[in-house]
């Protein structure tokens, strides 16, 4: 069984600033960025620190020469971290992931605009919880 849960209008997500709404006693951030909404629980997953209030910012890339030796470090265009803002643990945004150990992951939540309302969408794990 799944329940939406009204978070808002779609005009009320700056780009890139989160929202934080309760969602059956858990904390939820969601972000709009560049027109995509994205929502994970606000509990980082080093310690407890609230992930969804951190920085949104591309992946640092390394750029290296033919021999494997680093010249430069540029941002990607394609994509971007959650970074928490207690100790800087990164996120991929699309699918919550965690950089530094990719057998972590935030809990993600399923977005759906409709009419220019925003919902999402909690499992019958979370609505029970």
């Amino acid at each position: 069984m799944t329940t939406e849960l009204l978070v808002g209008k779609e005009d009320d997500f700056e780009s890139g600033g989160p929202q934080i709404v309760l969602a059956n006693g858990r904390e939820v951030a969601v972000l709009r960025v560049d027109g995509t909404f994205h929502a994970f629980s606000n509990v980082c997953l080093h310690q407890g620190g609230p992930v969804g209030e951190g920085t949104v910012l591309p992946r640092v890339e390394a750029v290296v020469d033919e021999n494997g030796r680093l010249q430069s470090e540029k941002f990607s265009s394609e994509i971007l971290h959650l970074i928490c803002p207690w100790h800087g643990w990164e996120y991929d945004l699309t699918t919550g992931q965690c950089v530094a150990d990719r057998s972590l992951s935030l809990r993600k939540y399923q977005v759906k605009v409709r009419s220019g309302d925003v919902f999402i969408v909690l499992n019958e794990e979370v609505a029970h919880s």
